[in-house]
């Protein structure tokens, strides 16, 4: 198993299916799975990226209750601002990447990418280690 650093940031897509059906996607090899280590505060202001310590800064700050969206199996969280902008967070944790790194093992991929070391918590590192021990 694996673990290759790339520079992009992947969106979750229906891996199951994918992974499933084919084994290269548009001639790429999909025999690693690429995920990030931070997570994007969408607004009508615009986007910005936040590490997970930052992540979790800002759900305390503005006491927003984490949630979880079954369908692609990660976190995110609304708020409003003190200029009563919405926003809407969605990243990755520790629950999220156990779930993506359940389907590198289930279908036998060579391992992950993440984008943006140094965002990342220890608990990353701790599920990685957990779940590549083979």
């Amino acid at each position: 198993m694996s673990i290759i650093f790339l520079s992009f940031f992947c969106f979750l897509v229906d891996i199951k299916s994918i992974y499933a059906n084919t084994s290269t996607l548009d001639g790429i090899a999909t025999n690693t799975y690429t995920t990030d280590a931070y997570g994007y505060d969408w607004s009508s202001n615009g986007t910005k990226a936040y590490g997970i310590s930052g992540i979790y800064n800002l759900a305390s700050t503005y006491r927003a209750i984490i949630k979880w969206d079954s369908v692609s199996q990660s976190p995110y969280f609304t708020y409003t601002d003190a200029s009563g902008i919405s926003h809407t967070v969605w990243f990755e944790n520790a629950q999220s990447l156990n779930y993506k790194l359940d389907l590198v093992n289930s279908y036998n991929l060579s391992g992950i990418a993440i984008w943006r070391l140094g965002l990342e918590n220890a608990d990353y590192w701790t599920n990685i280690k957990m779940k590549f021990n083979r």
